[in-house]
C-alpha cells in the first residue's frame, strides 16, 4: 500500500471573501477598471457591464509609465468607451485609493 492511498485530504472549507469597507451595490451599467506597472512595462484593463447578459472587457499595454498613471489611462479609456456608447450615467469601481480620492 502507498502513502498516498492512505491520505485522503478533508474537505477544503469554503471562506466568504472578505472587502474592505462597503461592499458594493452592482446596478448597470457599472465599470470596473485596474492599471498596473512595473519597471518596463505597463498595462491597463476595464470591464464594462451594460446589463446582466452584456459585458465588455478591454485590456492594452500602456508602454512604460507610473502605477498611478496607468490607472488614470484606464479610467480614460473607461470613460471614453461608455461616452462614444452614449451611456448617461456610469457606477464606476476601482482598488486605487489615489485616483478615488483624486478624482471623485
Amino acid at each position: 500500500m502507498y502513502l498516498s492511498q492512505l491520505y485522503k485530504p478533508g474537505v477544503a472549507k469554503v471562506e466568504k471573501p472578505r472587502a474592505i469597507g462597503i461592499e458594493p451595490v452592482l446596478v448597470p451599467p457599472y465599470g470596473f477598471f485596474d492599471g498596473a506597472a512595473t519597471k518596463g512595462i505597463g498595462g491597463v484593463g476595464f470591464c464594462l457591464y451594460l446589463n446582466v447578459s452584456h459585458s465588455f472587457e478591454f485590456a492594452m499595454g500602456a508602454r512604460t509609465c507610473t502605477n498611478t498613471k496607468a490607472e488614470l489611462i484606464a479610467l480614460w479609456a473607461l470613460l471614453h468607451v461608455t461616452l462614444s456608447m452614449g451611456i448617461p450615467k456610469l457606477n464606476i469601481f476601482c482598488d486605487s485609493e489615489v485616483i478615488i480620492n483624486a478624482t471623485f
